[in-house]
C-alpha cells in the first residue's frame, strides 16, 4: 500500500507584553470535541507552508497579515 502525506501549518499566537498564548476550542460536534489547539490545516497544492498558515487564520480567525 502506498502511503500518502499530507502537509500542513500550523502556529501559535502569543502577545508579546503579556506572553498569553491564543488556542482555539474545538466545537462539539467536529473531531476532538471541546480540546484546544493551534490554529492551522492542511497546505493546499498551489502554496508553500507560509501561504497555508496566513490563509487559515484568515478564515478561523479573520485575521489578516500583510
Amino acid at each position: 500500500m502506498k502511503e500518502s502525506k499530507i502537509k500542513a501549518a500550523g502556529g501559535c499566537i502569543l502577545a508579546k507584553n503579556t506572553c498569553r498564548i491564543l488556542l482555539q476550542q474545538r466545537t462539539l460536534d467536529g473531531s476532538f470535541p471541546r480540546n484546544w489547539g493551534f490554529f492551522g490545516g492542511k497546505v493546499e497544492a498551489n502554496e508553500n507552508v507560509a501561504q497555508a498558515l496566513l490563509r487559515e487564520l484568515t478564515e478561523e480567525i479573520s485575521l489578516s497579515i500583510e
